[in-house]
């Protein structure tokens, strides 16, 4: 497997640079096409209060929203400069956008929106993005632009979304330094856990991957603070995990796990479902 299309949404935000420069590096280190797709939906309101027609409202909308997604779309080509690039753009709900786009793509890149400023109709919602796209996720922390995923830390539960997660990320595991597979788990099942990962590393092993395995002693402290404890030791930059949500009346409710890495700002996640 390789990434051979890396999809990105572009805005009209600094944070939004940042994470499609870490797209483009990506797919300069992959050869992948750079897709970048400009989303934006016009919101719904009521009559004006102060009187403006709706239909002269919603025309004002509407030019407001083609004029952000013009402008996306210059930053797009600023910063993509003259790779291998294709450009999408849809008035429409960012999060449905992406993942109609998606289907040609093998790797979706995002980030969390600037706290205070997260807005639906011109925002992805990363988590979203895990469960439905069907794609890895990777999440960009925060004012970084350039993940080197030379030592890379797979957090390891022998479940379905674990070997989704391995195999989405395996272009990363084979070019990074050293991999650690870790699996946490309470002092009873400490040596199984050991066992699993370090099946799991010999697995890798076999496709080229440098990796050792690890079994990590629960505590009282939670299990993602756990596993990001040892990726500060570890000295890690891109953490690999499946992501675990379930539908709950109109929104995705996150594991532990899952949700603690959503929130984190210091580690590159790259998340599957």
């Amino acid at each position: 497997m390789a990434y051979k299309g890396i999809l990105v949404h572009v805005e009209t935000t600094k944070a939004c640079e940042a994470r499609v420069k870490c797209a483009a590096d990506l797919a300069d280190r992959f050869g992948a096409l750079l897709i970048g797709c400009g989303s934006e939906m016009v919101p719904l309101h009521d009559p004006d209060p102060f009187g403006m027609p709706t239909g002269d409202l919603m025309t004002a909308m509407v030019e407001r929203v083609d004029e952000h997604l013009a402008r996306a779309e210059v930053t797009f080509g600023r910063l993509a400069g003259y790779r291998p690039k294709r450009w999408i753009s849809e008035r429409a709900m960012p999060d449905e956008t992406i993942v109609a786009a998606a289907r040609a793509a093998d790797l979706i890149v995002t980030s969390l929106p600037e706290k205070g400023r997260e807005d639906p109709v011109r925002n992805e919602d990363p988590g979203l993005l895990v469960v439905i796209s069907g794609r890895p996720v990777l999440v960009v922390p925060p004012e970084k632009d350039y993940l080197s995923a030379r030592r890379i830390l797979v957090c390891w539960k022998d479940t379905r979304e674990s070997r989704r997660a391995l195999s989405d990320a395996l272009p990363f595991l084979q070019k990074a330094d050293e991999v650690l597979v870790a699996e946490v788990a309470p002092h009873t099942d400490l040596a199984a856990a050991c066992k699993r990962a370090n099946d799991v590393a010999e697995a890798l092993g076999r496709h080229g991957v440098r990796a050792t395995g690890e079994g990590l002693i629960r505590d009282e402290r939670r299990t993602a603070t756990r596993l990001l404890d040892r990726a500060s030791c570890f000295g890690a930059d891109l953490i690999v995990s499946g992501g675990y949500g379930r539908s709950r009346i109109g929104e995705w409710a996150f594991g532990g796990v899952t949700k603690a890495l959503l929130d984190q700002a210091q580690y590159f996640v790259l998340l599957s479902h």
